[in-house]
Formats: C-alpha cells, structure tokens, sequence
C-alpha cells in the first residue's frame, strides 16, 4: 500500500511580506518575535522535502541538516526562516552568511554551523489550501502538524494577550531582532507587502545593492576597502546611500573580491552624481549584487549614517532593492553652515537639529555621532570653560532647549559694568559638555586644555521666553555662579541673516554684583579643581572625544581612570556564587548582566579541574586591583573564546552596540576605513567582569596610553620560542637580557607568558616615538642574539626559522600588544601571564604556565608583583 504522504511536492508561493513600522495598538493582533535570517517556503510530503527561497531559488541541497528526521503523512507547504543561532542560542545572521553561499556543505562546515528553521504559517494542509483561510486558524492547523517534534524545526510561540510594546521589550532583552505583528483575521497573501503585517525592527537594516568599491590602504591593501552601495526609490532609479567599510571578515573580502572583478564598469550606475570624497578612487561595477547593511540612521540627503556590512543576500533580486527608511530615521537638522541654532520666531530648533552644526565639524564617518545628553530636571544650567586652543578664550555655554546655547568670549566675561566684551556664537554643545575638565586631543576639532572656570544656574529675566529671546537677538539673564552673578544682557550686533549675525555683545548690567575693574584673568583657576588650563595639560585628568556619542565622550585618564580599583567585597562574591546560570551581579557600584555561568571555558586536566566562566568572572573581579594599573588609560584588544579554549578564539577590538553605558570607550578618529572605530578601556572592576562574561579570556593592552597613543610607555621584548625551543633556551635569552639591562642601569621586570615564552618590559619617560622603541629593542636584541646565536633565528615567518626562538621586537608599534600581566591564556588548565622577578629565572622549578587562574592570587598574596613599582617609572633608554 503506497504511503499517504508519496504524492506530490506543493507547489512553491511567494512568501507574504510586511510593511515597517511601530508595533500596533488595539485588539486583533498577535505578535511573533522576529527571526534574524533568511525567508524561506518549506515543501513536505512523506520524507521528501524542497526548500524555496523567497526569490525562488531552489537551495534544499545547501541546507541538507534541516531535511534530516522530517516526515509527513500528507503534503504540507510551511512559511519560516532560516536561522543559525550563537552559543547563547540567539539567531546570527554573520554565522548563517557562512552557510548562505555553499551549495552543498561539506560534513565540516554542516558541524561547525547548524541551522534551524522556524516554521511561523501553514500554507497548505493536506489537500487545502490555506491562504484565504485568517490567521488564526492557520496558526491552529500548524499546532497540530507536528513540526516541533522535527529535529531542526521548531513553531514559536504567537502573542495574542500581550501589549505589543511588551513583546518588543522581550525582544531586545533578549538580543532578538525585532517584532512582527499579524492581523488574527487576515488572510495570507502570497508575495505583497500587506498593512496585515507590520514588522519592528530593533535593529534598522536595509538591504542594498553594490555600485562599486575602493581600495584599501594599509592591511586592506590589494583588497576592498569599502562598498558603495544604493537602492532604488519609487520611480526606479538607483540612489546612492553611501558607503560602507565595517563588518567584514577577511574571507568575506575575499569572496566580494571575487564577485566583484566580472562585474567591472566605466562608469558609475547611480542615478544622480555621487559626492567627490567617494568617487575618487572608485571602481564601478554593474549593480548585481545584493547585500545587506545594517545602520544607525538616514541622514537628511538620504545617506546611511555608521552602516555596517551583514552580508549578501543571494535569496533576493535586485529590482527588489528599494529605499525603506524606517519611522525615526531622518531627522531635520540645521544647515551645517549655521552656527546659530535658532530659527525663525515661533520655529525653535529640537536638540538633534540644535546640535547638528556640532556634528557637521566632526568626522561623523569614522565615529558615531554624540547625542545631547539629558537636560536636569532644576533650573538651567551654564558653564563658563576656560579653553586653551589655538588660541586661548572663554566659553560661555547657556542650557536652551535641551543643548548648551555657546558662544567663545576671548577675553572673557566680566563683572565690570563699564566693559563690552565681544562673544561669538559657535555651535551648541551637548548637555555632557558641562562638566567636562581635561583636554581635547590634538587635530580634533577645539584640540586643547579645558578646565571648568565657572558654573551654576541661571534664569531670563522677567520670564523671557530664552528661544524665543534669541531668536529676537537680545536676551537678559541673571547668573548663579562660583565666580559670576547678577544680570548680564547677550545683543546681537547684526541683523538675522545678515553676515554679523554670529557677533554678539556680552555686558553686565548696574547691579550690587557688578565690580567695575573686574578681569576674568585675575581668577583662572578651575572652580572643579582649582587648577589652570596649563596644568590641566601638563596632567590631564581626563579627555574628551568629540567624535564620540556624549555619554562615551569624556574619558577619564590619569589617577582618574582607575575607579572601581578597590578589591572586590566578600558580600559581592557570596553574591556571585548565590546566582543562578544566569543573573545580574552588582559589583562596583554597577550592574553587570551574567549569562552562561556555569559554562565550561577551560576543560581541565588530569591534574586542573575545569574552570567555568563564574570562576573567570571570579578571577576577574578578584584580580581587579593587580590588573587594572595595566590597563586604566589604555585601549585593550579582547581575545575572545565565548565557546571554550577548546574551540577557535577570535579577536574582538570594537566595542559592542550592547555593551553597557559604563564600559568606558575611545574613539580612534585616525582609524582607516575597515579598521576598529570604538576600543574598550578597561578602568574598573565592573568592566573586567563585563569582559569575562563576554568570553574575553586574554586582555591586550596597548603599549601606549591615552591621550597620545602614539607615544609608547613601555618598551616591550618578546622572547618567542620556536618549535625546538625548550624552556631552559628561553630562560638562558632571558638571563642575557637580565645581565644587559643591569649593565644599562635600567629597571625593568620579565614575566612569564602562561604559555612557552618570557616577555620582558622596560618603563619609559614620555617623549619616544614606537619608532625609538623599536629600534631600540632591535639594537639591544640584536647584541643578545650575536651572544648566542645557536638558539636565534631572525627569520620574520615561522616556517623559516628552523624551531629557533625569534627575539620579537616589532610589537613595538601602535595596537601591537603583549598580553596583559595577570591576563589568564586559553590553555586547558587556565594559566595566566605573571610577572616574576630577576631571581626567579634562576629558580629550578619555574615554568611559563606555573600559575593558573586557581593559584595566581595566592601566589601574588606571597610574592607581590614585581612589575607594579616600575609602572609610570621615567627612564631615558640610553644610546646603545
């Protein structure tokens, strides 16, 4: 008897689509978490299965795992996507590109990255049709198939009890992409974008199509440096968005490489010109492949502000590819050529546009643009900064509608009735600007010493309506300061729209506050500090990154950067081991959200047990007040093992968009296109554990600190073993290198790597450049390598080195870096990187992984650290 479920295979229906926009309010709705994947049709009947890309395509040989154990006593036709899910079991849509472009998986490939498909609608049942039928009774029939009991299938749940606010609230606390809401009683309507749909996206993508690339510079050289990329608008043409140059993988650059060479073109297939900055250099290809970004916002011209690449989308066709600005993508901000913010009567500006000629003066490509911080909820504030730049001058900032209203005084404000002082409007500053006391690093916009020279709060006068005021070009106000009080008056000089609209007049009025004579010279100090804008640069105590978002602006630096150093309590730790797998943890004075806390990092020996990643948070939050001195101040490059040191590590230097707020970041405004924008800085207790939990198993910092990273405080060697190398050849280089810097007179301290090798490093006095250094560290190296040059090889490739250990002085360079003392190593065990003193090269029981994360603050309770006197010590490398 032939089995019921032999007949035919249904026929493939293009998949229904929704519209964007915010989730819907009112009855007769569900709501279904939103999978970050690809669209696909699923045929069943009997064992038999086909799987249908949303373009068509027919790609059940590229996903053969999803067919496994699938069997249906009758035809079925199901609506999902395609998803491969991330150790924490969230849908990845960088680990499905993997699978995305392989026709036919090799058992490898079909190991490392599983898929699933999530089955959301029944379209065919049997011999009905279910497309006319509503939503709800779709949903039903699809309870009853079974699927879920198919070992790669799984029908998540439809919300139709819960706000849909709710569900988008569950959504992103769950690092989910997004919602889609579904009318109960709409049919199914094969290929139209239907209002029956509406789909909220947490994340804003867009799919794109490519119109050309440049090369890139420096380790992208020979490769693609970005995309440029466009869509089509509602008349057909091709309109340029923009660019992008983040989110590749060297394989990925690669295959676009490859892609890209036949499609080669004389001349650009946008339809309208594209800007000068990125036509230059471009190669034009014909718009064939379709791709997909993901991006902050739309800028008003239409361009992807901080896009990042996801990949290319081989199940779409590229007149698919249209504009889909999202609801709270384009703002409307002032020309940039504007510095006055403040618009025609009765027409104020909002924050965002207040502030957009303070963008338009930073490089919004390299990093993300800063927000305009959160006005208080008392009177307004104002801030007077004393600022030395190119030239010094005073600025007098007014909180007006949700920004700091500026203008640069250059000779300051003063009590003096009698004085007029000139003041120029400049851009509007973000509410975080207020307190900010340090300086701005060289070649940024403002580049200069800061210091807080007065603040308080202030009122207009009379109950003036302040926007109002200056947009008339006279308001009068009354100052609540440290050093300036009473009534003042701003007058603008010119007429609206005239050229001397940006010169205003400052004056303060007869009242018992005024001082005739009074200078602001006189009182230079900082009502924060009580320092000068030349000691504030001779010692910053903090930086501010104007190219950054405001709340990640300023850095802390200096004795500064450490806070949170202060050893973990025993309260906090009994209330790490009182979680669950997962919780959060208060520690430091933050919240750190745990997952996974009884994952296995590091599997163990016969001798070590396994090591879990609560015992590496543990570690962490143990080791704070040893590892922070070597970090505070410093980007650091995470090596990354999320899976265990069993399974491949990668390295992860930009800051994640999730990470906390209070992960301090640096903003790298030289980085090229394609290279790490936003770099952690690790400076408390809170942000190691964050670290830990994010599968940062080693931590690299950099040799140089901030604000100038390119001036290195360390000189750094590296003793690299090679494949014959023993440890007693290491220990003997070392010895050489003891005797050497003895007879140099220079402190310095080794420390043994937790792996094969020892690194020694040598403190510096400021002033060398990473080209010092490493010649330096050459030259020394060199006289050791002549002393025993049966144990060296010079030779820059491993292969080439016939086992000899390389005595490594190239990690002299900027974001080269050395592991960090105390940094534990993927190794089974868990060893960690620890300093050692001179003697203990001699000691016959030491070996480079000795200490482990188990033993190494016991060990450092009995020894101390070696390294930790040397920190900050200034020493002149003498003439070698």
């Amino acid at each position: 008897m032939a089995d019921p479920g032999e007949g035919d295979l249904p026929a493939p229906l293009s998949p229904m689509l929704a519209v964007a926009g915010d989730p819907p309010t009112g009855a007769g709705w569900a709501f279904e978490f939103k999978w970050d994947g690809i669209r696909a049709v699923v045929a069943v009947a009997g064992d038999r299965v086909r799987i249908t890309t949303r373009n068509g395509n027919d790609v059940t040989s590229a996903y053969p795992d999803l067919a496994e154990g699938v069997h249906a006593d009758r035809p079925l036709l199901l609506d999902g996507e395609i998803i491969a899910s991330d150790a924490a079991g969230r849908p990845d849509f960088g680990l499905l590109q993997q699978r995305m472009h392989v026709a036919a998986p090799g058992a490898r490939l079909l190991a490392e990255v599983g898929v699933s498909y999530v089955v959301f609608d029944l379209l065919v049942d049997g011999d009905d049709r279910l497309v006319d039928e509503p939503y709800d009774a779709r949903r039903e029939r699809l309870s009853a198939v079974g699927a879920d009991g198919w070992p790669r299938m799984s029908v998540p749940a439809a919300f139709t009890d819960v706000a849909g606010d709710q569900v988008l609230r569950a959504a992103r606390e769950n690092g989910l992409e997004g919602v889609v809401a579904k009318r109960r009683d709409a049919p199914y309507e094969p290929g139209r974008r239907s209002h029956a749909w509406t789909k909220t996206a947490l994340l804003r993508t867009q799919e794109v199509l490519i119109g050309g690339w440049r090369p890139g510079n420096g380790r992208r050289s020979g490769s693609v440096g970005s995309l440029l990329l466009g869509a089509h608008d509602e008349q057909g043409r091709l309109r340029f968005l923009g660019h992008v140059g983040t989110g590749f993988t060297e394989a990925m650059l690669g295959d676009l490489l490859e892609r890209l060479e036949p499609l080669r073109r004389r001349d650009s297939p946008f339809d309208e010109t594209v800007p000068r900055e990125h036509a230059r250099r471009a190669r034009w290809v014909d718009p064939r492949l379709v791709g997909e970004v993901e991006y902050r916002r739309l800028t008003t011209d239409g361009r992807l502000r901080h896009a990042a690449w996801r990949g290319l989308r081989p199940d779409r066709e590229p007149p698919e590819v249209r504009l889909t600005a999202q609801a709270g993508d384009t703002a409307t901000p002032a020309p940039a050529g504007d510095a006055t913010a403040f618009g025609p009567a009765g027409d104020s500006a909002g924050p965002d546009e207040r502030l957009a000629p303070y963008l338009a003066k930073r490089d919004l490509d390299v990093t993300p643009e800063p927000g305009g911080g959160e006005p208080g909820t008392g009177p307004p504030i104002f801030v007077v900064q004393r600022h030395r730049a190119s030239r010094l001058h005073y600025d007098l900032r007014l909180e007006v509608g949700g920004a700091l209203a500026s203008w640069a005084v250059p000779r300051g404000p003063t009590l003096d009735p009698d004085v007029r002082r000139m003041a120029v409007q400049v851009e509007d500053h973000p509410i975080d600007y207020a307190g900010f006391e340090g300086v701005i690093p060289a070649g940024q916009y403002g580049g200069g010493s800061v210091v807080v020279w007065d603040r308080g709060t202030w009122t207009p006068a009379d109950g003036t309506d302040p926007e109002a005021a200056l947009e008339r070009g006279e308001l009068h106000f009354d100052l609540h300061g440290d050093k300036l009080a009473g009534r003042f008056a701003l007058v603008r000089r010119g007429r609206s729209g005239s050229g001397e609209q940006k010169q205003w007049l400052l004056v303060h009025k007869h009242d018992e506050h005024a001082v005739v004579g009074w200078d602001a010279e006189d009182h230079r100090r900082s009502v924060l500090s009580g320092r000068t804008t030349d000691e504030v640069a001779a010692a910053p105590s903090a930086m501010w990154q104007g190219d950054a978002p405001a709340r990640h602006a300023e850095l802390p630096l200096g004795a500064d950067a450490g806070s949170g150093t202060g050893p973990v309590t025993e309260d906090e730790l009994a209330a790490l081991d009182a979680l669950g797998v997962k919780g959060t943890w208060r520690v430091g004075g933050h919240e750190v959200a745990l997952t996974n806390l009884d994952k296995t990092l590091f599997p163990g020996t016969a001798d070590a047990p396994p090591t879990t990643k609560r015992d590496l948070v543990r570690y962490h939050a143990m080791m704070a007040p040893h590892l922070l001195p070597y970090l505070a101040g410093r980007p650091v490059n995470l090596h990354r093992y999320p899976d265990g040191v069993d399974r491949p590590g990668f390295w992860q230097k930009e800051v994640p968009e999730h990470a906390p707020d209070w992960v301090r970041r640096w903003h790298n405004v030289d980085a090229d296109p394609g290279e790490t924008r936003c770099y952690a800085v690790l400076d408390h207790v809170a942000a190691l554990v964050w670290a830990a939990n994010y599968g940062a198993v080693e931590l690299h910092p950099w040799t140089s600190r901030l604000p100038d990273v390119r001036q290195p405080t360390w000189a750094l060697i590296d003793i690299d073993p090679g494949s014959r190398t023993g440890f007693d050849d290491v220990l003997v280089l070392a010895r050489l290198y003891r005797t050497a810097l003895q007879h140099l007179d220079l402190a310095a301290a080794p420390k043994v790597t937790g792996q094969r090798g020892i690194q020694i490093w040598v403190p510096i006095e400021p002033g060398y450049t990473f080209d010092d250094t490493r010649a330096w560290v050459e030259r020394l190296s060199r006289a050791v390598g002549r002393t025993a040059p049966e144990l060296v090889s010079w030779e820059w490739h491993t292969d080439r080195r016939k086992g000899l250990a390389r005595l490594d002085y190239t990690q002299n360079a900027i974001n080269k870096t050395l592991v960090a003392p105390f940094s534990p190593r993927p190794a089974s065990h868990a060893p960690v990187s620890m300093p050692v003193t001179w003697d203990h090269l001699d000691d016959p029981d030491l070996r480079p992984d000795r200490w482990t994360v188990r033993t190494a603050a016991e060990h450092l309770a009995e020894a101390g650290d070696p390294l930790a006197p040397l920190i900050d010590l200034r020493q002149r490398l003498p003439t070698l």
